[in-house]
C-alpha cells in the first residue's frame, strides 16, 4: 500500500484489489487507497477511450475527406473532358460549315461565270469602242449594240463576275475598262465599281466624293490612250 501511495501504477492497483479481495480484515485507510485509485484509473480509462474514439473520428473523417477529394477530382476530369470533347465538335462543325458555304460561294461564282463567260468578248469590244469615241456607255446600249439580250437579265452578281472577265487583259497599272460603264443611279454605279475593283484586288478611295474624282479621271486617260 505504501508503493501504491507513493508512486501508483496500474500494476500496483490491481495487485492491490486482489489484496483486498483476499484480505478480509484490510483498514478502511486501505479500502479509500484503492477507490481513490479506481476513480482516477476509470477518469483515465475513460480519457484514454474518449482520445482513441476521438483519433478514430478524425482518422474517419479524413478517408471521407480524400474520398470526396478523388471524387471531386473524377467529376472535374469529367466535366473538363467533356468541355474539351464540346470544344472539339463545335470546332468541327464550325470548320465544316466554313468548307460548306465556301464550296456554296465557289460554286455561286462558277455559275456566274459560266453564265456570263460567252458575254465578255462582246462586251470588252464593245467599251474599247467607247473609249475610242471618248464616251461613255450604259447597260442598255450595250445590250443593243453587241445584240445580248442576256445583258438585259442580269443581276448584280452576273454583272460584276461579267466586268471582271472583260478585264482579264487590263494590266494592273492601266485604268479598268468598266469605268466607261454609267447607271442611272450613282450610288448602284459606285456599288459596281467597287465591288470589281475588290474581286480584281484594286485599291480604292474609301469616300465617294474620292471615287467619283477617280472614275473621272480613268475616264480620261482611256479616252487618251484609245
Amino acid at each position: 500500500m505504501q508503493q501504491l501511495r507513493e508512486k501508483p501504477t496500474e500494476a500496483l492497483y490491481y495487485e492491490a484489489v486482489r489484496l483486498l479481495e483476499d484480505d478480509p480484515d484490510a483498514s478502511q485507510e486501505e479500502k479509500d487507497v484503492v477507490a481513490a485509485l479506481t476513480v482516477r484509473i476509470e477518469e483515465a480509462r475513460a480519457a484514454k477511450e474518449a482520445a482513441r474514439r476521438a483519433a478514430q473520428q478524425r482518422a474517419q473523417e479524413e478517408e471521407r475527406r480524400a474520398e470526396q477529394e478523388q471524387r471531386d477530382a473524377w467529376f472535374q476530369g469529367m466535366a473538363a473532358s467533356r468541355e474539351a470533347m464540346e470544344r472539339q465538335t463545335a470546332a468541327k462543325k464550325a470548320a465544316v460549315a466554313q468548307r460548306v458555304a465556301r464550296a456554296a460561294e465557289q460554286r455561286s461564282q462558277q455559275a456566274h461565270a459560266d453564265k456570263v463567260a460567252p458575254l465578255a468578248p462582246a462586251v470588252r469590244g464593245a467599251l474599247k469602242k467607247a473609249a475610242r469615241e471618248h464616251r461613255v456607255t450604259t447597260w442598255p446600249e450595250l445590250r443593243d449594240k453587241t445584240g445580248l439580250r442576256q445583258l438585259g437579265h442580269l443581276n448584280h452578281g452576273d454583272k460584276v463576275e461579267l466586268l471582271a472577265l472583260v478585264e482579264a487583259d487590263t494590266t494592273p497599272e492601266a485604268p479598268l475598262l468598266s469605268t466607261l460603264l454609267v447607271t442611272d443611279d450613282d450610288s448602284d454605279s459606285l456599288n459596281l465599281h467597287r465591288d470589281i475593283s475588290r474581286l480584281l484586288g484594286r485599291p480604292l478611295p474609301s469616300s465617294d466624293t474620292d471615287l467619283i474624282d477617280q472614275l473621272a479621271h480613268d475616264r480620261t486617260q482611256l479616252h487618251n490612250q484609245r
